[in-house]
């Protein structure tokens, strides 16, 4: 069976994303391929850089004719980092099971600090991964941001027991329970 004809039979069963990877390089090719149901087309030599780009892609673009979220999107009731646990149905933070309201920003970047503890996040990446945004310029957006999570986070702000300062590279929390 050759790559026309397993298109063909996966199409007869299922509406996942098909997507082409050849060597054949024309006009001809590529429209037959497309023609059959494939949903992309990447000629040999390629990036990989690029197909993981298509491959995301496609994957988008299947969950949102589903309506649906993608497994590994789906995310537990709660993040649990030491003496720390964030609520993600309610956004609430629990710091030794007394509540404290966050605002959005907050939440999102609590949320992106628990989901991966003891690793250092730049300012670039904070932001990026916040404000769903490229970070074109270095201002104090993110440190004002830390500086109010840390008001509501830490017992003294100005000497974080949690979300860390770390000279030169970024920001990171700390679990208490390893102390890094």
């Amino acid at each position: 069976m050759d790559g026309y004809q397993l298109i063909s039979r996966i199409r007869e069963k299922l509406r996942l994303p098909v997507i082409i990877v050849s060597a054949k390089t024309g006009n001809v090719d590529k429209v037959t391929g497309l023609g059959l149901g494939a949903d992309d087309f990447i000629a040999k030599p390629f990036s990989p850089i690029e197909v993981v780009a298509r491959i995301q892609a496609q994957l988008r673009r299947y969950y949102d004719l589903l309506g649906a979220q993608p497994v590994a999107e789906i995310k537990p009731a709660r993040s649990i980092c030491g003496s720390l646990q964030l609520d993600h149905e309610s956004c609430m933070l629990y710091r030794e099971n007394q509540s404290i309201v966050l605002g959005p920003l907050e939440y999102k970047l609590l949320n992106l600090f628990m989901n991966a503890p003891g690793r250092i996040y730049t300012k670039k990446q904070i932001y990026e991964a916040v404000w769903n945004e490229p970070y074109l310029e270095d201002s104090n957006t993110v440190m004002v941001q830390i500086s109010r999570l840390r008001d509501k986070l830490e017992d003294d702000p100005k000497h974080p027991r949690y979300l860390r300062t770390i000279k030169g590279l970024g920001y990171k929390l700390v679990s208490q329970e390893s102390g890094e």
